[in-house]
């Protein structure tokens, strides 16, 4: 068994250049290699949301018994500092390797609530802990809080709150695994936009939805995945029925009103979902839809969101 090597180029890893990334490696599979070395180059800056992914994405390798090592070129600068401020290290199953090794600190624990516009990693776990009914509204808060403009935060309030409804209850109704699930947000461009980004470690949005689709929804039984993410934000489907799913579709609705996209990555494929018109959640001409390489159990979800129109 051998050994699959990345690099993670780029002076800023989003999550759609981890993905892309990610892509790169041809010709086998998870369970054909029993190494994984990642590396990030120098001068390599790691956004919130490629951050949680690749927080997901070791553990699972781990999980799986890999041999897996995170190689920061730069040092304990640049990116490793930053996903120590971010709580990322915290997180990290125990026998993943990290050079440099790992903090003796976490600057999460440290600076956590200093800055509005990060929201450090918060782990969910649908198994073992009780729900927070409260950190919804905790989250929705803190974002509101840098938005400086009144009418603009007045018009964000429900939509913000409903994203983090959603994208928290979607980890316990569909994870169905004992890995947690991570959330976290970071505002950039000087307060104009915010990056808000959920992981899990389950089966899958699409999966957990096929499982009950002809009890549902027979007239989709037959339909590809493209489609079936687009009925799943524009119709509200759900494996529950008819009007369970219409967070999803709410979620959608409001993204829209404020120029937002959707990054979506499932076990075997990712959609980028981008507004068509103010209906629905149309495809990008180019790339909405990819068949990834490596396939990682879960969804995992980035909003990225205008916040100054």
């Amino acid at each position: 068994m051998g050994q699959i090597s990345i690099d993670l180029s780029g002076k800023w890893i989003s999550c759609v250049t981890l993905e892309n990334h990610l892509n790169l490696v041809q010709d086998t599979t998870i369970k054909d290699c029993s190494d994984f070395l990642i590396t990030v180059p120098n001068g390599g800056n790691i956004m919130v949301d490629a951050g949680v992914r690749l927080l997901s994405y070791l553990n699972q390798l781990s999980k799986l018994g890999k041999k897996v090592c995170l190689n920061f070129e730069d040092g304990e600068d640049g990116a490793f500092g930053y996903l120590n401020r971010i709580g990322f290290f915290d997180h990290l199953e125990d026998d993943i390797t990290t050079i440099p090794e790992r903090p003796n600190f976490s600057s999460a624990d440290i600076f956590r609530g200093n800055n509005s516009g990060v929201l450090e990693i918060i782990p969910i776990d649908p198994i073992n802990l009780p729900r927070d009914s409260s950190l919804p509204t905790t989250l929705a808060n803190k974002l509101l809080s840098n938005i400086i403009d009144e009418e603009i935060k007045a018009s964000f309030d429900t939509p913000c709150y409903t994203f983090f409804a959603e994208l928290v209850e979607n980890i316990y109704l569909h994870s169905q695994t004992k890995l947690k699930g991570f959330i976290a947000f970071q505002v950039y461009k000087k307060g104009t936009s915010v990056k808000v980004t959920v992981s899990d470690s389950g089966i899958g949005l699409l999966t957990s939805l096929r499982s009950k689709i002809e009890d549902h929804y027979p007239q989709y039984k037959d339909v590809d995945d493209a489609k079936l993410i687009e009925l799943m934000f524009s119709e509200g489907l759900s494996k529950d029925g008819v009007d369970k799913g219409c967070g999803l579709k709410t979620c959608a609705k409001h993204a829209l009103k404020f120029h937002a996209t959707l990054d979506v990555r499932l076990p075997h494929s990712r959609f980028h979902l981008t507004p068509l018109d103010s209906r629905i959640f149309g495809y990008e001409a180019q790339g909405s839809i990819t068949k990834t390489t490596l396939d990682f159990d879960g969804t995992h979800i980035t909003l990225d969101i205008s916040l100054d129109k």
